[in-house]
């Protein structure tokens, strides 16, 4: 499962509009913009949530209150790492804990550990996909054609 980064194209089309301005960018990262840590996950299912392109991907297990419990998160770091979107355990510390979970060399940890992680590797990857992509809007790159690099 993935879901579109519509910042991303949101940004690329302002920033493209208004070359002679220096237009920062901002997302919610792996969160959802209306969580909220005031209100405790009693059904919570585990994921991990990986950025690559101009998607978010999701890998879901279960309830964590089911079967394995956080235990399955070495089957979805498995996943991951067997996706054509995992990138390289060197990408990041993010990158680098899903392949040691996935090596079952590290635990399971819990739900603060993935949103550590995931978040990691979405800033990593996003801080090294932003300096491309604004030189390429300095260079005059229509917003079209800078959604097709980003992707």
């Amino acid at each position: 499962m993935s879901y579109y980064r519509q910042e991303m194209p949101l940004w690329l089309t302002v920033a493209a509009g208004v070359r002679s301005e220096v237009i920062a960018f901002g997302d919610y990262g792996i969160i959802h913009p209306n969580f909220s840590d005031k209100i405790i996950a009693t059904n919570a299912n585990a994921k991990i949530r990986y950025t690559k392109g101009m998607a978010q991907h999701i890998f879901r297990g279960y309830s964590l209150k089911q079967g394995l419990k956080y235990g399955q998160y070495h089957d979805l770091a498995q996943r991951v790492v067997e996706s054509s979107v995992y990138i390289d355990r060197d990408h990041s510390y993010g990158d680098d804990y899903v392949w040691r979970c996935a090596n079952r060399e590290v635990g399971c940890g819990n739900l603060g550990t993935w949103v550590e992680v995931d978040m990691n590797h979405h800033m990593v990857y996003v801080a090294a996909q932003l300096p491309k992509l604004v030189n390429q809007v300095a260079a005059g790159v229509s917003a079209n054609d800078l959604l097709a690099l980003a992707a």
